[in-house]
């Protein structure tokens, strides 16, 4: 305890965050520049700091003692509370433009801090659990805040989960938490090993009790999280890499006693085949290859036997496949018992499986590649293309594939639609270098492994459970893949451009991440709908979802069809403001438009539907204007069609947009924004629609997901409304034919007064009868004065 004349000692914060600074500049971490502190944010998470706590010499008499004996995330919170800097790396790209933001992460109380939107918001450098040795720690640490106790590790866990740097988490249709790869920031499902690729381990991995157990760690050191429902136990199952590895078997040598597990059963070989050089590798469907690698590396396939998956109704309920002395000499295809093997469904898959084998195993001896990365159409694709060329063209394609191993295979094999295409993927290597090349070709493969998996998913959870027998899976794979595929051949035109190649390549690896996320949702969307009303195949038949398109990255045909889609939809409608409409669309199409961006819907290349926002800061912040949205007339029955829409629609708002749009009155997809889109009426705006000085009233509708879910009374179904039977509920009742006057006059009333339309729909049998439900608006001082005081 300290006595009362060294607490008068004690420096005050605003002091020993002074110092802290001064020494920090004579270490040259941080500086100042026009203005802006500069600070080398790396060397705090590489292990500066232990030189930084070192000079405490500097605290004469120790005064400083009392703030040392702190953990380090605790004095870097003090020193740099208050302070936005500017990283040294941002500042040598792009100097003053360079946007100054805090050091670390600071949520300061749970609302925040477990509000996944809210973390979405934050804008920072550094987590404080990435400073050195602090992750370890988590468990005993708090997170240092003004306001609130916070736990170090949830404060953790959460912000790396859900913060757009880190996990930018998400749950796909079937639930599943999604967290995006650190390297590659492709989706994956969450666990323990991205936990410790982020850093964080959580605690001491000796001691049991870290984020190599995720499930029982977040059990009793994540309350808070679970609670909320940022995350379950449940999340943190047994899964796969998906995509390629859900084709491949088990890794590992094969037991003392001859097993090896390959796809959930164990599979027994033999004794004999218990030895350092051999190992099992997946052929093909249905069929495992015992491998001898050679003193000299190489690897030749020497036995074959058949692969049982788990399930399989000849193993009758058994977890185990006994094939001891089944194995067969691989010699060549003729000499196998092609009817043992299950996954083939014709006798010719089968024989071309087997002389697949036997390419590989040619392969295999030039090159070291896993061969079995490749799906059965892939091999076959290599079998034809090597077989096709010149001793001259293999050398170079040998060469080639020795360098970027089965991710520049796949590549090639991918753009090989003629011999043209494939010599584009060489020239891509020459005008970049080995090193950006293999970056490019393993970011396209994982989109392979999407697209792969896409397919799979597709057909298996929604075309196969609806009887739809028009399904081709490589029709459909080769559509899924056609668009990264043609951004990656426009891209090796582009790569000749010597002053723009650099550009040219982060523009590539930026659309093609943009192409992931564009196929997540639309895989999302089309299980959901096929799942509730099921889809033809012909419905995705050469569809194409495309996102947040700036006008100078749409081509002219897609802005003369984006006019024709609005055209179309504005034939029976007023004329003046059809023509209003049609001015405003031409002006946000314009080049050098940079604040609004365009998602298409496209049907064999065409536009059949789009959603145009507009930023606009001067509604607020992180606020976007729905300018548009349009279904051709023709597709309008299309429910892949409207549900890809209206996802759009709430992917902005769940991460974190608030969305304002105008919709005419008589419009009935006024009601669809409102029941199906989660929007609220909140007024009525008059536009001018002629230079006479004519205006028109339009409804102004919101949604801000944080207002709709506390501006709608529980249990209110259209029955209930229709019938009046709701308690603190204002439903009214209007016939647009006769009553349009007054529909827009209670409105404006009830917006004068405090209050919203939460709920607007039409009569089934007579589309002219809307329905709404007024309630407080969420915003106003009287519904906040009543939530106060318990009243909702």
């Amino acid at each position: 305890m300290y006595s009362r004349e060294s607490v008068r000692q004690i420096p005050s914060e605003s002091e020993f965050r002074q110092v802290m600074l001064q020494r920090l500049e004579r270490l040259g971490m941080v500086r100042h520049e026009e203005g802006r502190m500069i600070v080398r944010v790396e060397d705090l998470r590489t292990g500066l700091i232990k030189k930084i706590r070192g000079i405490a010499e500097f605290a004469s008499g120790g005064r400083f003692d009392s703030y040392f004996e702190k953990d380090s995330a605790s004095i870097f919170y003090l020193t740099f509370r208050d302070a936005h800097i500017v990283s040294e790396e941002d500042w040598e790209r792009k100097g003053m433009e360079a946007k100054p933001k805090k050091l670390f992460y600071t949520p300061e109380t749970e609302d925040v801090a477990f509000d996944p939107q809210k973390i979405r918001q934050q804008d920072f450098y550094l987590g404080l659990w990435e400073l050195p040795n602090i992750a370890a720690q988590s468990k005993k640490l708090s997170y240092p805040s003004q306001h609130e106790h916070l736990q170090m590790n949830e404060v953790a866990i959460a912000a790396l989960m859900y913060h757009p740097q880190y996990g930018d988490a998400m749950r796909d249709a079937q639930g599943r938490l999604l967290v995006r790869n650190k390297e590659s920031r492709a989706y994956r499902p969450i666990n323990g090993e991205w936990f410790e690729a982020m850093g964080f381990s959580g605690g001491d991995p000796k001691e049991g009790d870290s984020m190599h157990a995720p499930r029982e760690y977040v059990t009793r050191h994540a309350h808070n999280l679970v609670q909320r429902g940022l995350i379950r136990a449940d999340d943190f199952r047994s899964t796969s890499h998906a995509t390629d590895q859900e084709q491949r078997i088990d890794r590992g040598h094969i037991s003392k006693s001859g097993t090896i597990m390959l796809h959930g059963v164990i599979h027994s070989i033999g004794r004999r085949f218990a030895r350092e050089s051999y190992s099992v590798k997946d052929l093909s469907p249905g069929v495992g290859g015992l491998v001898e690698r050679a003193p000299n590396g190489i690897e030749h396939i020497k036995y074959t036997f058949t692969i049982f998956q788990k399930g399989d109704p000849r193993l009758a309920g058994r977890t185990v496949s006994f094939g001891s002395g089944q194995t067969r000499e691989y010699a060549s295809p003729d000499m196998i018992d092609l009817k043992e093997y299950v996954g083939l469904s014709t006798v010719d898959e089968r024989m071309r499986s087997m002389v697949n084998l036997e390419v590989g195993n040619k392969l295999w001896e030039k090159i070291p590649v896993n061969y079995s990365g490749l799906s059965e159409d892939e091999q076959t694709r290599v079998t034809d293309i090597v077989g096709a060329m010149n001793s001259v063209e293999q050398a170079t394609f040998i060469t080639f594939i020795s360098k970027f191993k089965i991710e520049g295979l796949r590549t090639f094999l991918s753009a090989e639609g003629d011999a043209k295409q494939g010599k584009k993927i060489y020239l891509l290597v020459q005008e970049l270098g080995d090193p950006m090349a293999r970056t490019i070709f393993r970011r396209y493969n994982e989109l392979l492994n999407l697209t792969r998996k896409t397919t799979k998913d597709l057909t298996d959870q929604v075309f196969e459970s609806a009887k739809d027998y028009s399904l081709d899976r490589a029709q459909l794979n080769g559509e899924l893949i056609a668009r990264a595929k043609r951004v990656l051949l426009d891209f090796a035109d582009k790569a000749r451009d010597q002053k723009k190649k650099h550009f040219y390549a982060e523009d590539l690896i930026k659309n093609l991440e943009h192409y992931e996320e564009d196929l997540i949702l639309f895989t999302s969307v089309c299980k959901t709908v096929g799942k509730k009303q099921g889809i033809k195949f012909e419905e995705l038949h050469h569809v194409e979802y495309i996102s947040d398109r700036l006008p100078k990255e749409l081509s002219d045909q897609e802005k003369d069809e984006i006019k024709e889609v609005l055209r179309m939809n504005w034939v029976d409608q007023d004329k003046i403001a059809a023509g209003n409409f049609k001015k405003a669309l031409e002006e946000k199409l314009h080049i050098n438009n940079a604040k609004t961006r365009f998602t298409l819907l496209k049907k064999d290349g065409h536009v059949i539907g789009f959603i145009r926002f507009d930023e606009r800061p001067d509604l607020g912040e992180r606020v976007l204007y729905g300018g548009s949205f349009n279904i051709h007339p023709d597709y309008r029955g299309s429910s892949i069609g409207n549900a890809l829409m209206k996802r759009t629609i709430d992917d902005k708002a769940k991460k974190g947009f608030v969305l304002h749009a105008h919709v005419v009155p008589d419009a009935i997809v006024g009601t669809s924004y409102v029941e199906d889109m989660d929007h609220i009426i909140t007024g009525i705006d008059e536009t001018k629609v002629d230079e006479k000085g004519k205006h028109a009233p339009l409804l102004k509708i919101l949604r801000d997901d944080q207002l709709v879910l506390r501006s709608r009374a529980p249990g209110m179904t259209r029955e209930r409304l229709m019938e009046d039977r709701t308690q603190g509920v204002r439903v009214l009742k209007f016939d647009l034919r006769t009553e349009k006057d007054r529909f827009l006059t209670t409105i404006r009333e009830a917006s004068q007064q405090g209050r919203i339309v939460s709920r607007y729909f039409a009569d089934p049998k007579n589309p002219a009868m809307r329905y709404v439900a007024i309630e407080a608006d969420p915003r106003s001082s009287t519904y906040i004065q009543t939530a106060r005081a318990g009243g909702q």
